[in-house]
């Protein structure tokens, strides 16, 4: 079994040839590691204005109209809704 020196000599060396690769790779590592954590840290945020947005612009996803005099039984129009 070879000594915890020599993996470390081998380690270095194969750094120092392929510095370059390995900076390369970090940076981009790096880059999508940050840009995960700024996208997912705004979607809660993003909710809540798109939100707030389709409330002053009174917009609406979906609009669900029940001609006059029409019944439907409660909870069913909320239960549609859930399952679209």
């Amino acid at each position: 079994m070879a000594s915890t020196g020599l993996w470390w000599r081998w380690s270095l060396r194969e750094l120092r040839q392929r510095l370059l690769l390995v900076v390369a790779i970090a940076v981009m590592i790096g880059l999508g590691t940050g840009l995960y954590a700024g996208l997912t840290s705004s979607s809660h945020w993003r909710r809540q204005s798109y939100d707030a947005s389709y409330a002053r612009l009174n917009v609406h996803d979906l609009r669900v109209a029940v001609g006059a005099g029409a019944t439907v039984a409660q909870g069913r129009l909320a239960a549609v809704v859930r399952s679209l």
